[in-house]
C-alpha cells in the first residue's frame, strides 16, 4: 500500500478511515491466500459442461450425417433441453450485461441446425411423389435385406416405379428416388401402392391424413423447437444490442473471496485500485465490484457470432428444401442433404466456449492483482495483505449456476433468516 502514495487524510473508498489511520495498524502476522470467484452470473459454461456436451454431440453428428434416422429422438430430446435451459436463463438474469456469460445465446446454433434436419429428412423420407400423387412410405415389418439394391436405413418400404413405356429395372426408395426419373400417371400410383397393400386398402384421403402417422409428430415437434430456437436467439441478439449501445464501458461485475470477511471494508491491489468490500454473511464472502471487460467482449461476440449463425441457419434451410438427398460424384454417392454449415459452426462454437471456459477458470479477471491489502475495523482500523488465486472449476460452477437459478431464490439458495 506504500507505493500508491495516497494523501495521508484521503479515505479509503467510500469508508471513513483515512490511510494513514490503515497503515498505522499493518496486521503484519496475518497473511493468507484464498480463490477470487465470479459472483451470480459472472462465469461463462463450466469447462467441464463444454466436455460432456462435446462428448456427447460429436458422435451423434457423425450418425446424423450417416444414419440420421436413429438420432430423431436424441435431437428432439436435446433440443427440447436446451430451450428449456435458455428460457431459465433469460427469465433469472432478466438480459443483465454483467451476466451475459450466461445468457449468450451462441450455442443454440447446434440445435438449430438439429431440429431443421430432423424436421426435413422426416417429411422426405414419410412422403414420396409419383407424378402428381403423393404415396406415404411406411417401415416394413420384418423386410429381409435384398442384395443389390439401395436400402438407405432400412426402415423405409420400396416400391417399384413406373417408366414409360417400360418397367425401371431397379426397385426405389424414397432414399434413391429422386436419382431416378418417375413418370406421371396412374400406373405409376396403381404399382406403387401394390407395393404398400395397407394404404392400398383404405380411402384416398385416409392414405393422406399425416396426422395419423407418428413420424408427423416428430416433423411437427422438430418445427416447433427451431422456431422457439431462432426467437431465442432473436431475442438474446437484440438484448446484447442494447446492452453494447446502452453504455461504452464495461459493465460492473462482482467478484468475490472469503478473504474479504467478516470485517473487509475495502481492498486496494497492486495496481493502486480501490474497492469498496460488500459483504455476504450468508454465503461467508466478501465481494468488490471490477469493470467486467470479459462480459464486454462477450457482449460484442455475442451480435457477432448470433447474427452469424442466423445466416449459417437459412444457409441449411435452403440446403435442406432444395438439395437432393445424394449428389454422384466420381467417388460416389455423397450425403448431401445435411446442415452443413450448422453443424460446422456449432463445433466451432464448442470449441471456442471450452478454450475460454479454462481460461477464465485458471486466470484472475483483466484488471485485478493476486496481491491485494484488506482494511478492516473490527477493532479499530487495520490493514492486512492477502493473496488471491483463480477460481478453478468448482468457483466457475458455483457462479454460472447461481446465475441460471437465481430467480428460484430461497429455493435454491436457502432461507438466510433460518
Amino acid at each position: 500500500m506504500d507505493i500508491c502514495h495516497f494523501a495521508p487524510d484521503s479515505l479509503i473508498g467510500t469508508t471513513n478511515i483515512t490511510w494513514t489511520e490503515a497503515q498505522s495498524n499493518i496486521l503484519t502476522n496475518f497473511t493468507s491466500s484464498s480463490y477470487l470467484r465470479p459472483d451470480t452470473g459472472g462465469a461463462l459454461l463450466p469447462w467441464l459442461y463444454t466436455v460432456i456436451i462435446i462428448v456427447i454431440h460429436l458422435p451423434v453428428v457423425v450418425v446424423r450425417v450417416v444414419r440420421w434416422e436413429i438420432t430423431q429422438s436424441w435431437c428432439l430430446v436435446s433440443a427440447f433441453f436446451t430451450v428449456v435451459v435458455y428460457i431459465q436463463a433469460y427469465l433469472s438474469t432478466q438480459f443483465q450485461a454483467s451476466k451475459i456469460l450466461v445468457w449468450t445465446p451462441i450455442v443454440l446454433v447446434i440445435d438449430a441446425g438439429a431440429t431443421l434436419q430432423v424436421f426435413f429428412l422426416v417429411i422426405e423420407a414419410k412422403k414420396v411423389l409419383v407424378g402428381d400423387r403423393v404415396v406415404i412410405v411406411d417401415p416394413p415389418e420384418n423386410e429381409p435385406n435384398t442384395p443389390g439394391t439401395r436400402e438407405g436405413s432400412g426402415l423405409l418400404r420400396r416400391f417399384r416405379a413406373i417408366r414409360e413405356p417400360r418397367e425401371v429395372a431397379d426397385r426405389v426408395s424414397p432414399e434413391t428416388l429422386d436419382m431416378l426419373p418417375i413418370a406421371n400417371g396412374n400406373q405409376a400410383q396403381e404399382d406403387a401402392c401394390r407395393s404398400c397393400p395397407k394404404h392400398c386398402d383404405q380411402p384416398e384421403e385416409e392414405q393422406l391424413q399425416p396426422w395419423k402417422d407418428p413420424a408427423y409428430y416428430s416433423a411437427v415437434a422438430a418445427l416447433i423447437l427451431f422456431v422457439a430456437i431462432v426467437v431465442l436467439q432473436l431475442i438474446g441478439l437484440v438484448k446484447a444490442v442494447q446492452a453494447l449501445h446502452a453504455s461504452p464501458e464495461p459493465p460492473k461485475v462482482r467478484w468475490c473471496s472469503p478473504l474479504f470477511q467478516p470485517f473487509g471494508l475495502a481492498a486496494v491491489d497492486g495496481d493502486c485500485h480501490v474497492y469498496d468490500i460488500d459483504q455476504n454473511k450468508h454465503k461467508g464472502i466478501g465481494c468488490i465490484q471490477i469493470p467486467g471487460y470479459w462480459q464486454q467482449q462477450w457482449l460484442k461476440g455475442t451480435v457477432a457470432g448470433v447474427a452469424l449463425e442466423l445466416i449459417f441457419e437459412v444457409v441449411d434451410l435452403l440446403i435442406l428444401s432444395g438439395t437432393n438427398r445424394h449428389r454422384k460424384t466420381c467417388g460416389g454417392a455423397v450425403k448431401m442433404k445435411r446442415p452443413w454449415t450448422t453443424i460446422f459452426s456449432g463445433a466451432i462454437v464448442l470449441l471456442v466456449t471450452l478454450i475460454y471456459g479454462i481460461n477464465y477458470s485458471s486466470s484472475l479477471p483483466p484488471g485485478v492483482t493476486g496481491r491485494m491489502t484488506v482494511v478492516e475495523n473490527s477493532q479499530g482500523p487495520a490493514a492486512y495483505t492477502i493473496s488471491l488465486v483463480s477460481s478453478g472449476l468448482r468457483g466457475t460452477i458455483i457462479g454460472w449456476s447461481d446465475g441460471l437459478f437465481e430467480n428460484f431464490r430461497t429455493t435454491y439458495f436457502g432461507n438466510p433468516s433460518s
